[in-house]
């Protein structure tokens, strides 16, 4: 079954396809790839929240604390979830704030 994909038409810019849908891409490189699709403020919240978990991992590692180590497991995998959940809507979003009209393909 393959997900459903919405165009994105703008005259001078161009078309987009974007899928429906959860974002393995954005859940794989995140701020790589909000900084591919130009969404710059997601990408600096991207870069925050990857400094706060580079930084709890390596306190928990610091202090040979593994109560800590693995709320920061849990809190990376619930972050990739919820940003490759939430990608693909804001890019829709962002697309649509430039003037591109939707087109079902």
């Amino acid at each position: 079954m393959s997900a459903e994909r919405f165009g994105y038409f703008n005259p001078t810019r161009g078309y987009h396809r974007v899928k429906n849908g959860f974002s393995w891409p954005a859940f794989l490189f995140g701020a790589s790839w909000a900084c591919a699709k130009g969404l710059w403020l997601p990408m600096l919240a991207m870069l925050g929240m990857d400094s706060l978990i580079w930084f709890a991992s390596g306190l928990a590692e610091a202090r040979q604390d593994d109560g800590l180590a693995l709320s920061t497991l849990v809190i990376v995998i619930t972050y990739c979830v919820l940003r490759g959940r939430w990608a693909n809507a804001l890019w829709r979003a962002k697309l649509l704030r430039e003037g591109y009209r939707t087109t079902r393909t």
